[in-house]
């Protein structure tokens, strides 16, 4: 029996791996966004029609950014480097994976400035968030729920938290994109950062970050198109 589907789910949809099969076999798909061509138009039309799924997923609106990117740590990476600079606070929780701890630890060195929530008889500390915060944060980055202890964080509690600070809210949802519902505007998240090969069921190699118009984060990486 296999149990370590909070890592990878390694039992996928029989469809997933058709679904890859249909479309290198048939010889169709080029780049998307590279030409006019047939096949780059084929691939753009997969393209598009993913990311309204996934808007349609997460609760986003058609103006609202959906980018693909090879996995979390790097949805990650682009929001928390993305949004951060010399002189700003950072909050993040020790529940937090190292996808995010490693970025931060790495902004310290041009001077951004971290906490971390922590915990009080074994869940999140939430009043660790008012003794914490500071006139420089400029972001909260918290998983959604620990694939260490399973505790699923209160989403509104920190929403609020972060509206009334005017932070930025990034939410690492690796753990319960597919399992738990998210809302990005009801839930007011501001950036949601995802994997595809845990509770989405495709392969490695994928995953994403959303983020609401307005929302802007510099480019972690350039060149190309998509």
């Amino acid at each position: 029996m296999y149990f370590d589907n909070a890592a990878t789910t390694v039992v996928k949809p029989t469809q997933v791996a058709e679904a890859m099969f249909k479309v290198i076999s048939s010889q169709k798909y080029g780049n998307p966004s590279r030409g006019s061509h047939e096949y780059a138009i084929n691939s753009l039309s997969v393209v598009n029609k993913c990311r309204q799924n996934i808007r349609r997923l997460f609760g986003l609106r058609e103006e609202d950014e959906v980018v693909f990117t090879a996995n979390a740590t790097e949805a990650l990476n682009i929001a928390i480097k993305g949004t951060l600079s010399e002189g700003d606070h950072v909050l993040a929780t020790v529940l937090d994976h190292n996808s995010v701890l490693r970025p931060i630890y790495q902004l310290e060195k041009i001077g951004v400035e971290h906490d971390f929530i922590g915990l009080k008889d074994g869940v999140l500390d939430y009043e660790q968030l008012e003794e914490k915060v500071k006139s420089n944060t400029k972001v909260l980055i918290c998983t959604h729920a620990s694939n260490v202890t399973g505790e699923l964080l209160d989403i509104k509690l920190l929403s609020d938290f972060c509206k009334k600070h005017k932070l930025t809210f990034i939410l690492d949802a690796s753990q319960t994109a597919g399992v738990i519902p998210i809302n990005m505007l009801e839930q007011d998240i501001d950036i949601l950062c995802f994997t595809g090969h845990k509770s989405l069921y495709g392969p490695q190699g994928i995953g994403g970050l959303c983020f609401k118009e307005g929302i802007e984060i510099d480019p972690l990486i350039t060149g190309g198109v998509e």
